[in-house]
């Protein structure tokens, strides 16, 4: 996306748009290539995950039943000892999963037939047998669906008004409930979704006036999250937040890695991470934290 807005006004036009597609077709053939490795494609079980994580960096996140299909119909064949394969064949699979995925999307109203899944596999039995569901499960979960708002309180404030308005509450002294159907779920999935996507574009654009950053500088810093956040989940764990610095900042390698308060700089920086909001797990930081870590650390000159 940053690389195909080349006018950096954070909006794609027609033009742009067609560059954007042919920069993810360019990605492919590129990504496509390296599985025609001789010594991969005699390492049938080391082939097909990676070709499973390729499809996580591109984008795709297919149902099993989608990826063995792809694989099929793509005429790759995986057997015990030997994978055999062309680049055609892992174009077409590419295309095969792109194309299952966005009807799946269509159909369901902007989710994977994976996220839809989930909710089913969670809730449908209950859901249709009637039956109460904890606020606070159906928070936790949804949560970790959206993980872009984790840990931010104005998100969960907001998600908990979401589970209370979309599903019928029945608090007792002690205890509330709430009966829901799959469909108000996912609305609720949905609207809180896109709401944590506006309040992080909100935040970020506050960060970069208050920070002073020109276009060129922010498209880097959003090229850099982008390229290392390899799971999409939209935050960048320990060493990938230090990767993302230094290549948008290669000549600062070395103060990144210099010592302050007996650590290294980056690590300091990293310690500091629970003002951007904490996630279960390792320390993250999501884009807007980045951007703060770029100007904690000296990178971006003070405005």
């Amino acid at each position: 996306l940053c690389k195909a807005d080349v006018e950096k006004t954070r909006l794609l036009k027609a033009p742009e748009f067609i560059r954007l597609v042919h920069l993810i077709r360019e990605e492919e053939i590129e990504v496509a290539r390296g599985f025609l490795d001789a010594k991969m494609l005699s390492n049938p079980e080391e082939w097909l995950a990676k070709f499973k994580s390729s499809l996580c960096s591109l984008g795709y996140s297919p149902a099993q039943n989608i990826l063995d299909e792809a694989l099929r119909i793509s005429g790759i064949i995986i057997g015990r000892e030997m994978v055999t394969a062309s680049l055609h064949g892992i174009l077409s699979a590419y295309k095969s999963i792109r194309e299952a995925e966005c009807s799946g999307l269509r159909k369901n109203n902007g989710f994977t037939d994976r996220q839809v899944a989930k909710v089913h596999s969670r809730f449908g039995r209950r859901c249709q047998a009637g039956k109460a569901i904890d606020p606070v499960e159906l928070e936790r979960f949804i949560s970790g669906l959206v993980p872009a708002g984790r840990g931010l309180e104005q998100e969960s404030k907001h998600l908990r008004h979401l589970v209370e308005q979309e599903c019928c509450m029945e608090a007792t002294e002690t205890t509330s409930t709430s009966t829901c159907t799959i469909e108000g779920i996912l609305k609720v999935v949905r609207l809180y979704r896109d709401f944590c996507e506006e309040e992080a574009w909100r935040r970020e654009e506050a960060a970069i006036e208050s920070f002073g950053l020109d276009d060129d500088l922010t498209a880097r810093l959003r090229e850099a999250f982008f390229t290392f956040d390899t799971d999409g989940d939209g935050w960048l764990k320990g060493q990938e937040v230090s990767d993302a610095l230094v290549m948008v900042f290669p000549k600062k390698q070395p103060q990144l890695q210099q010592p302050l308060h007996g650590a290294p700089l980056i690590q300091t920086l990293l310690d500091t991470i629970c003002r951007d909001g904490e996630k279960e797990g390792p320390l993250a930081v999501n884009l807007l934290g980045l951007l703060q870590r770029a100007k904690d650390s000296a990178c971006i000159p003070a405005k």
